[in-house]
C-alpha cells in the first residue's frame, strides 16, 4: 500500500528583485492561503493531469489577471512565484510544458472543447457590493451573470443575496455545458469568507483530479 507523502510547493529566488511585486491591497503582503492552498492546488492539478496533457500537441495556459509574476506573503521577507509562474514551472517539472502562455489577456474561452477553468471567485467583493448592485444604474455584475436582477426571487433578503448570486452564477456556467466541481475550497481570514476556488470543465477526468487535489492540497496524489 502506497503511503501518500506531503506535497511541498517549490520556492525559487527572485530573478528580478528590482521589479514590481504583488503585496495585496494594504501593501502588507498577500494571505498565507495564496501559496498553501491556491497555488498548491494549481500545481497539483497540473501534475495530476500530466499524462493526459502530453497527448495534446498544444497545451495553453491563459491567466487574464496574472499580476507582476511575484508575490510577497504577509510576514515574509522574500518573495515567491505568482500563479502563472507556478503553473509554468510545474508544467516543466511534470514533463508537460505549456506550448503557449497568454497572460494579461482576455479571450472568448467557453466555446473551446478541451478547456478547464480554475476560478478565484471573490466572496469578499460580492459581500461588499452585491446589495449596491440592486441599483439599476449599476451594471457591473451583469457581466458575470447576465439578467441576474430579472431572475432574482421576490422577497429575497440582503443576507441571502450573496449566496443566491453565487448559485445563479454557477447555473450560468452549467448552461455553457460545463460541470462544476463538488469541492470548492473556501478561504477565510479572521472569520470572514475571502474567496472560493471554483473549478469547471467539460470532461469528468479533470473534475475527478481537481476534487482529489482540492480535498487535500498538502498531500501528493495517489498515482
Amino acid at each position: 500500500m502506497n503511503k501518500r507523502t506531503s506535497f511541498i510547493l517549490p520556492r525559487h529566488p527572485d530573478p528580478c528583485p528590482g521589479m514590481p511585486v504583488e503585496r495585496g491591497p494594504a501593501d502588507e503582503g498577500v494571505g498565507w492561503w495564496v501559496p498553501e492552498i491556491k497555488h498548491t492546488c494549481l500545481a497539483k492539478y497540473i501534475d495530476g493531469t500530466r499524462k493526459a496533457q502530453t497527448k495534446f500537441p498544444r497545451r495553453v495556459l491563459i491567466d487574464p489577471f496574472c499580476g507582476p509574476g511575484r508575490v510577497q506573503i504577509k510576514g515574509e521577507q522574500d518573495t515567491r512565484d505568482g500563479g502563472a509562474i507556478v503553473a509554468w514551472r510545474q508544467s516543466v517539472a511534470s514533463g508537460c510544458p505549456f506550448t503557449h502562455v497568454f497572460v494579461g489577456d482576455l479571450e472568448q474561452l467557453s466555446r473551446l472543447k478541451c478547456v478547464d477553468f480554475a476560478v478565484h471567485f471573490s466572496l469578499m467583493d460580492l459581500t461588499r457590493n452585491v446589495d449596491m448592485e440592486l441599483d439599476p444604474k449599476r451594471d457591473r455584475f451583469a457581466e458575470a451573470a447576465p439578467d441576474w436582477r430579472l431572475n432574482m426571487p421576490n422577497g429575497l433578503s440582503k443576507a441571502s443575496l450573496k449566496d443566491w448570486f453565487f448559485d445563479y452564477w454557477c447555473g450560468k456556467i452549467r448552461g455553457l455545458g460545463m460541470t462544476i466541481s463538488d469541492v470548492m475550497p473556501l478561504i477565510e481570514s479572521e472569520g470572514r469568507a475571502i474567496y472560493r476556488l471554483v473549478f469547471f470543465s467539460r470532461n469528468p477526468f479533470p473534475e475527478r483530479i481537481w476534487n482529489d487535489v482540492a480535498k487535500s492540497p498538502n498531500l501528493s496524489l495517489p498515482f
